[in-house]
């Protein structure tokens, strides 16, 4: 049985929430046209609304809103959207399409591929991925995601209007920027300030990102820090003075720490949605030093800048002054009050450190640094950085607290939301959740009068993931949809799917798999296009999981495997396990009993990571399905006690553990009905204490219970039908085809087919793609003596998924052809 848990590696990575780059389609607002063709829409939908992924759509407000935020389109891409959704129940042709939104067919094919484009970014679809509107080639376009009618005065899902005022006012600055920037003409090496209004009009175009690329240096051997230490002195300096900046983690990540920007900085610029790039090269000689820096558009339009000074570290501060004043934007004050450079310089060599995660560098650098720069309130952040990313949470604390009594709330505000953050993140890591929601939540305060994008993005991130744990989904849902919101505004594109991987378990958690299931494979595609590997191996075992739940078992291993291409290696063992615990699982539930076998001896054999004891557990549960279905009962039981005990304790994995005690209960109950009467009973004294989904459970078992006792027949009934009035509520597919399939079974064998039909029923729409419901199917045609087309389908069905598993034996063979005359008569009983 599946049902939504929160991710094993959840408290593991919450740290690489922060830091990981992630990777998501770039959102385009596309030019207003001026005229509006009237087009042959369906008149009685022309006034719905309607709700897919995170987005709505209100036709007759021409409104269209992401996550509660409203996005203007041109009228002609939300006429497109608008005829995709209304006529989502077939393929749109071409010719059909350039009709209904432009008035006329004969217009270039190349429009409408731009239009499709601009819909599929508005909606956070890509080409690849195809989650909304698929392509049907050498004809024209299917709406195929799944759509929710509203009623009539039903509103879509709205943001407060606080912020949405942060998020146009974001927006225009943004703009405001780019335009100055697109205004820059010609390529010459200038060495001077450019007066501010001195370029021509600019012209219109796309929010764009600037990327800065690793500094070529041409220096000594000790000085290669300034490739990475110098590219983020840049890039901040930039994002100081207003612009939208990648963020320097995501660039190493896409590049590699000794990547080529050469060969790589288209991929860069699509992976961030960056128009912008800022090149540099450094050069030692017997004055300091030379640094070049050139800004480029990707219009082709170049323009560069150089300054020299004694240190690298000045004539970076100077050659970004040069680049804002290039842009028109000047630094702010806060920024201009500038560092000692021997502490700038040891920050930057620090987080050279930290870009490329050499954890040994950065300690030596800290040991060898004066008492004095070792004191200052920075430097020791950055050794709580370090102490957090090698496991020392207890001394990260106290480091944090510390510093956090000596900063001043108003002119520190950076470094104490920063001391925050990382405060946050070792509590959550240690699981004080909350603690760490109390951390994340001053964060949240401080920024909200002094609006930081990036960094109330990271911390509303950090909120969400603390949230989430705690089991408080719709605080938690909420944190990431403005952690999403401000992504964008920073320019973090790399980020939103890592949201987008986290909405899509969190929405899993809370049983929403339609909502689920598209943005896990829309994050993991965006991983796999980035070569982010562990992200993608990690949301592709959520993935698995929620295909599971959806009672796709062949969906479930297809994600397995589509992540699990040869010659792919994870540097985390980690991740590789939680992957392989959800694979093992799609394994099971397909009938590869002996690749199941092989991966779960695996998992037990764990003994370095953190989590061992709960992979080994779970491999010991999963050992014990298969011996159940194998018939080999004593085995089951000893694998499932093993689980049981395993997962002792561990409360964030309750569903495991439940499904394993149940496992336990029904090994036992094969061999000794009053043993397995005795452990029932300690089963239910624990679930009663455990999470709501665990209500229907605790009826099940004492359903099952009450059917092995002949005394009152009516008692198994009662709770049966408990369990699945509770099943039903939840909604979640895994559950209810548990509860239907031994309520079933229990009916066929008392031969109440009236009930059956209905309760059997239940699991038909899953029957041809899962084994477990294919043979409930055909045990109840079986027993309604109908030996046509329904029990043959429902066997075929069953000996395609059967895998390795032994059919029962009245469905091994066809069954010889009697009349159906005993159905008929059964199904016109009373």
């Amino acid at each position: 049985m599946f049902r939504p848990s929160p991710r094993c590696d959840a408290a593991r990575t919450a740290d690489a929430r922060q830091r990981a780059p992630r990777l998501h389609a770039k959102i385009v607002a596309a030019q207003r046209a001026p005229t509006r063709v009237p087009r042959p829409m369906k008149e009685k939908m022309t006034t719905a609304s309607y709700r897919f992924g995170t987005c709505s759509l209100r036709v007759a407000a021409r409104e269209f809103r992401r996550d509660g935020v409203r996005i203007d389109l041109s009228p002609r891409i939300f006429d497109c959207l608008t005829y995709l959704i209304q006529h989502r129940d077939r393929a749109i042709g071409r010719d059909e399409l350039l009709a209904a939104v432009w008035g006329k067919a004969d217009i270039g094919e190349a429009v409408l591929v731009k239009t499709i484009l601009a819909v599929r970014r508005a909606i956070g679809d890509t080409a690849e991925a195809q989650m909304f509107v698929r392509t049907i080639p050498r004809f024209g376009y299917h709406w195929v995601g799944p759509v929710e009618v509203l009623r009539d005065g039903e509103d879509p899902p709205r943001t407060d209007p606080s912020r949405q005022r942060r998020q146009r006012v974001g927006r225009a600055v943004a703009m405001a920027v780019l335009l100055t920037i697109m205004a820059v003409a010609g390529v010459s090496w200038i060495r001077h300030r450019v007066p501010p209004g001195a370029e021509t009009a600019p012209a219109s175009g796309d929010m764009s990102a600037v990327v800065v690329l690793p500094v070529d240096v041409d220096g000594q051997g000790d000085d290669a820090w300034l490739r990475l230490g110098l590219m983020d002195l840049l890039s901040n300096r930039l994002r100081d003075g207003g612009l939208t900046v990648a963020p320097s983690d995501s660039v190493v990540r896409l590049l590699g720490a000794n990547g080529s920007a050469a060969l790589d900085s288209e991929k860069l610029l699509a992976a961030t949605g960056g128009g912008i790039t800022v090149r540099s090269v450094a050069r030692r000689d017997a004055d300091g030093w030379l640094l070049r820096a050139s800004w480029q558009v990707q219009d082709g339009t170049e323009r560069a800048v150089e300054a020299r000074a004694a240190d690298a570290i000045t004539a970076g501060r100077r050659i970004a002054d040069l680049l804002l004043d290039l842009q028109g934007t000047a630094v702010p004050r806060d920024a201009l009050a500038d560092r000692e450079v021997p502490l700038d310089e040891l920050l930057q060599r620090l987080e050279a450190a930290r870009l490329t995660d050499d954890l040994e560098q950065a300690r030596e650098l800290l040991a060898q640094a004066t008492p004095a720069l070792r004191g200052s309130p920075e430097i020791r952040m950055r050794q709580a950085q370090i102490d957090i990313r090698a496991g020392r949470f207890d001394d990260a604390v106290t480091t944090l607290t510390a510093v956090l009594a000596e900063l001043p709330a108003e002119t520190r505000l950076n470094l104490r939301v920063q001391a925050l953050n990382l405060l946050g993140i070792a509590t959550q890591r240690v699981g004080q959740l909350d603690a760490s929601v109390m951390w994340f939540s001053q964060a949240v305060t401080m920024l909200q009068s002094h609006p930081k994008p990036i960094l109330l993005a990271r911390v509303l991130t950090g909120r969400g993931g603390s949230l989430a744990l705690l089991r408080r989904q719709a605080e938690a849902a909420e944190d990431f949809a403005r952690a999403r919101v401000h992504f964008r505004l920073a320019g973090d594109l790399l980020s939103i799917a890592w949201i987008e991987a986290n909405e899509g378990t969190l929405n899993m958690d809370r049983g929403r798999l339609d909502s689920a299931i598209p943005q896990l494979e829309q994050a993991a595609s965006a991983f796999r296009r980035a070569g982010f590997l562990n992200e993608e191996i990690s949301t592709s075992a959520n993935l698995t999981q929620a295909q599971l739940m959806r009672m796709k078992p062949v969906d479930a291993l297809a994600a397995s495997d589509t992540a699990l291409r040869p010659g792919r290696s994870l540097n985390d063992s980690g991740v590789l396990a939680h992957f392989n615990l959800w694979r093992l699982h799609a394994l099971t539930a397909t009938g590869r009993l002996t690749e199941a076998r092989l991966l779960a001896d695996r998992l037990i054999e764990m003994r370095e990571d953190p989590e061992a004891a709960l992979f080994q557990s779970v491999g010991h549960g999963l050992l014990g399905q298969i011996d159940y279905a194998q018939e080999q009962y004593a085995r089951a039981e000893d694998q499932a006690r093993r689980a049981v005990a395993g997962l002792e304790g561990m409360d964030r994995y309750w569903s495991l553990r439940a499904d394993a005690w149940l496992l336990l209960i029904r090994a036992q109950r094969a061999a000794d009905p009053a043993r397995a009467a005795l452990e029932a009973d300690a089963f239910l004294r624990w679930a009663a204490t455990g999470p709501h989904e665990g209500q229907s459970l605790i009826s099940l078992v004492r359903a099952e219970q009450a059917a092995a006792d002949p005394r009152d027949p009516s008692a198994a009934y009662r709770h049966y039908e408990d369990a699945m009035a509770k099943a039903d509520a939840l909604g979640i597919p895994s559950l209810i085809a548990e509860v239907a399939q031994s309520y079933g079974n229990v009916l066929i064998a008392r031969g109440d087919l009236q009930r059956a039909i209905t309760i059997v029923g239940k699991t038909a729409r899953w029957a041809s793609g899962d084994y477990g419901c294919a043979v409930l199917q055909a045990q109840l045609y079986l027993a309604l003596g109908d030996h046509g087309d329904a029990l043959r389908e429902a066997r075929a069905w069953a000996v395609d998924l059967a895998g390795e598993r032994l059919l029962p034996a009245a469905l091994r063979e066809p069954a010889s052809a009697e009349a159906t005359a005993h159905a008929t008569d059964v199904l016109r009983r009373p």
